[in-house]
């Protein structure tokens, strides 16, 4: 990892993340696993403030590349177009307390 300059990236505290996200996940995915996303989701362990940010978490049947790679890629129409535009649309009014309710 020569990036890092250490043979790990760093660890990240998570619970410094303070605006609204989504997660989307993928029950074929070898890298980011259920398991790995159970330890995201538990607040207690990741520290990452679900109930304050988390605007949605979703699970698909899909993989690790299939955002980049897939031949049908109506669930980010269906699911996270509408999200980030209405993102866009609250950020614009500076009011993100809107998205979480």
């Amino acid at each position: 990892m020569k990036h890092y300059n250490q043979s790990m990236p760093p660890v990240y505290d998570l619970s410094q993340i303070n605006m609204p996200f989504a997660i989307g996940h993928g029950t074929l995915d070898t890298l980011a696993t259920p398991k790995t996303v159970a330890w995201l989701l538990d607040e207690a362990q990741s520290g990452l403030k679900i109930k304050e940010h988390m605007l949605m978490e979703k699970e698909y049947k899909f993989g690790h590349g299939t955002y980049g790679l897939a031949a049908n890629a109506s669930f980010l129409y269906d699911d996270f177009v509408p999200l980030v535009k209405k993102m866009s649309d609250v950020a614009a009014n500076s009011n993100t307390q809107q998205l979480i309710q």
